[in-house]
């Protein structure tokens, strides 16, 4: 899984001010516009931060755990997911 809608997410709330106070907030609708599997859509419901540094860093610590079988920051095509990427933007490691 690639979690395409999960850095949409992310992306989103670094650019709109009003988003990013929704989802911090964890207003009910703040997600209606986004295509995130009930999963994803858990797990940013279970996110406790005040700051979307700290959202972004309880994302970034459940997207390591679930793609935990992925080869380093790459998928099986190649392509970089979304854990190695953030990783480095916040100056963390990603263990392969």
């Amino acid at each position: 899984m690639a979690h395409e809608g999960l850095q949409v997410v992310v992306g989103t709330a670094l650019v709109d001010l009003g988003f990013r106070r929704n989802l911090l907030e964890k207003s009910p609708d703040a997600l209606d516009h986004f295509d995130l599997t009930p999963e994803e859509k858990a797990i940013i419901a279970s996110i406790q931060a005040e700051t979307l540094h700290d959202f972004a860093r309880e994302l970034h610590r459940w997207i390591i755990d679930e793609d935990r079988w992925t080869d380093g920051d790459r998928w099986a095509d190649g392509a970089p997911h979304f854990a190695g990427a953030y990783s480095r933007a916040i100056g963390e490691r990603v263990a392969p």
